[in-house]
């Protein structure tokens, strides 16, 4: 206890001593969270589809095939045969057309 009022009285003493220039008002900590750290967990929003070819021209609607071939979804929800996006943003989109 005596080394901790020691201590205490040595660090009161030198703070008196220091110009008023090097004394610093600003927060000794982070506050807040760091955005590294928060751009770190954020979610990565990606998907490779195929297109399902045995649709017929009269469906109107072009069926994503989600189970063969090099496909992925990451982030969005596969329904009723459509990507369901549940986060508003700036996506990026494109389409390649293969003619066999």
């Amino acid at each position: 206890a005596y080394q901790i009022l020691r201590l205490q009285s040595e660090v009161e003493r030198l703070t008196q001593e220091m110009p008023a220039q090097m004394q610093s008002v600003a927060p000794q900590k982070q506050v807040g969270l760091n955005p590294a750290e928060l751009n770190k967990n954020k979610r990565k929003f990606a998907a490779h589809l195929i297109g399902r070819a045995d649709q017929g021209p009269a469906s109107g609607t072009l069926i994503w095939e989600i189970k063969h071939g090099e496909v992925f979804i990451e982030g969005f929800k596969y329904s009723n045969g459509g990507l369901q996006v549940n986060e508003s943003g700036l996506y990026f989109v494109y389409s390649r057309v293969e003619f066999l």
